[in-house]
């Protein structure tokens, strides 16, 4: 039964549930029952809502009363609560042929990440109904420690491929062999073969988990020796990974620096399509080949991942004295932490929305960006990187350039060759 304040207020806060016992959730008749007796509030809330569980939206809590009454309410409610500027939503890039395998049977494994990190994982709906374009966002809501933990546990589900190609004079390979049926079984791996007709070639791949990384190494190389025998060392492993063409830019670096550090330190070929192309398809646009040693392809895909996009997006508390977001301000943190800050107002609200850009291998200044524009002053979320996303410092004397380009071409081969077709990874 609503109490009447004469003069009293309103307010509209959103607040989202914390990470908490799913088991021993706390009823919300009882929690703003409580709150209303001691601060002599009316509050209303969603039916549904629970205190404590996980949330995919925000629900909406009104309290009316004096102000002061109302103030001391809110206080009650958000030491459980987090607002929404607690809340933050990241967006990243994974190759879209990856996320069945990351989703897993009836969706177990990404149930699993967002029960086990108390986020929301949202993979493109667009995807399954699309069959000439694919979208590579994979979009996280909830707590940024929680949201970080999801990044990390997605980028550990993704499968991780070999590929190589068998010599000619050993296409008939027979796929139900003991000897490739053990290494499947030893190495918990899975061994593919896809037929070229046109190149008139057969492809192997190597599947196998990212966590265990050593033994996919280990079984591609037996497999290569039982398969091409003496002629394994001469022939090139090869891995794709899709990445989006508007992305293109930021992975490649100005003038294509990051790319040509990259191909350098690992004396890999890296292929990147002409997405400027008509006669490119859509799909084959974003699919991007890496070929060279078994060592060194692991150590190029490792890079590009780190290169790729890394966004987050969060609302600015509406009342906050402590913000830094004065045009220099936001200057000097872009420059500090190597970030793209955009600040706008969201469409038919008082709130304003916060977005950073920056790359995944340097996910920690996104963090750290985030928590000086909101002027918090306890240490920010700790990246959880690997450190083969970083390429090694040079270690050339001071005043010295290091060794000149080894093994590439003058001008890096950026433009997809319809004489070499993309290797299609499977998941």
């Amino acid at each position: 039964m609503e109490r009447p304040h004469p003069g009293g207020t309103a307010l509209l806060i959103t607040v989202t549930p914390t990470p908490g016992d799913n088991e021993a959730l706390i009823p919300a008749d009882v929690f703003f029952a409580k709150i209303m007796e001691d601060t002599d509030t009316y509050i209303t809330w969603p039916n549904k809502l629970k205190i404590g569980a996980k949330s995919k939206k925000d629900p909406h809590v009104r309290i009316a009363g004096r102000p002061e009454d109302v103030k001391a309410a809110k206080e009650r409610i958000v030491t459980l609560l987090d607002t929404k500027c607690n809340r933050i939503t990241m967006k990243m890039d994974v190759s879209y042929t990856d996320h069945s395998h990351i989703i897993g049977k009836g969706g177990l494994s990404i149930k699993r990440v967002m029960e086990e990190t108390q986020c929301h994982v949202h993979f493109p709906d667009s995807n399954r109904s699309n069959p000439t374009e694919k979208s590579n966002q994979v979009s996280i809501s909830g707590d940024i420690n929680g949201v970080e933990s999801a990044r990390s546990r997605v980028r550990e589900l993704i499968p991780l491929i070999f590929g190589f190609e068998l010599p000619i004079m050993t296409q008939n390979i027979d796929a139900t062999s003991l000897y490739i049926v053990k290494i499947q079984e030893q190495y918990k791996i899975q061994v593919m073969f896809k037929t070229r007709p046109k190149l008139h070639a057969t492809l192997v791949l190597v599947k196998g988990l990212e966590w265990e990384v050593d033994q996919v190494k280990q079984a591609t190389t037996l497999l290569m020796e039982y398969m091409c025998e003496n002629l394994a060392n001469q022939i090139p492993v090869q891995m794709s990974m899709e990445i989006s063409p508007h992305h293109h830019q930021v992975v490649l670096g100005k003038n294509h620096s990051n790319l040509k550090a990259i191909m350098q330190y690992t004396n890999c070929q890296i292929m990147f399509p002409d997405a400027q192309d008509p006669n490119i398809p859509n799909l084959k646009k974003s699919n991007v080949n890496i070929s060279g040693n078994i060592n060194d392809v692991y150590k190029a895909r490792q890079l590009l991942m780190g290169s790729l996009p890394l966004i987050i997006i969060f609302d600015l508390p509406e009342e906050s004295t402590i913000l830094r977001t004065r045009q220099d301000q936001i200057a000097d943190i872009q420059t500090n932490y190597d970030v793209t800050i955009t600040i706008r107002q969201k469409a038919k609200q008082n709130t304003r929305a916060c977005v950073i850009k920056g790359v995944e291998k340097n996910a920690g200044n996104i963090y750290k960006a985030r928590s000086y524009i909101l002027g918090f002053d306890e240490p920010c979320t700790t990246a959880g990187i690997p450190p083969s996303y970083h390429l090694p410092l040079p270690t050339t004397p001071t005043g010295q350039n290091g060794p000149p380009f080894a093994g590439l071409i003058k001008q890096p081969q950026f433009v997809y060759d319809m004489s070499h077709q993309s290797m299609g990874s499977s998941g």
